[in-house]
């Protein structure tokens, strides 16, 4: 049982001697080293969030952008058996609606498909683009990144040449 310590003699005594313990705890302050380690990760803690919260975003950004360049890659090269510039347009829209649900970052109905023939005829460029504006991705990672669009593209020639 703990019993309460009294220090003996009147109130100037006990003012003096709770004075003494203050001063004395005081003086141990800029000693002691408790607690540093907790102080310092408060400190830290914040900016290695903001660190890991980047490098995710960048990784996702990243993924999504690869992921939008490898499917206009592919369109490009599925729309290779077309003859006519019709026929290529075709192949590689029907390919993009088919084949975008195999990527797990990128939603379908955010992507839309560009074509254009050279002048002279002779490439077939497809542009395939990715809206991000409103996705998580673009909230946390949109101040740092700049980015509302993600776009692939790719080119085949005509002819085998």
């Amino acid at each position: 049982m703990l019993r309460p310590t009294f220090i003996r003699g009147g109130p100037k005594r006990r003012r003096r001697a709770a004075y003494a313990n203050v001063q004395a705890r005081l003086a141990r302050f800029p000693k002691s080293t408790q607690g540093v380690a907790a102080v310092e990760f408060a400190l830290i803690l914040p900016a290695m969030m903001l660190v890991v919260a980047g490098m995710i975003v960048f990784g996702i950004v990243f993924s999504m952008q690869i992921s939008v360049q490898q499917l206009s890659a592919e369109a490009a090269r599925a729309s290779v058996a077309g003859l006519t510039f019709a026929e290529r347009d075709a192949l590689a829209r029907t390919f993009v609606r088919n084949n975008a649900s195999g990527y797990p970052l990128l939603d379908s109905d955010r992507l839309t498909l560009a074509t254009d023939a050279s002048a002279d005829g002779s490439s077939f460029t497809l542009r395939v683009r990715y809206d991000i504006s409103g996705t998580l991705v673009s909230t946390l990672g949109g101040k740092f990144f700049n980015l509302d669009v993600l776009e692939g593209k790719a080119a085949v020639q005509r002819g085998g040449y």
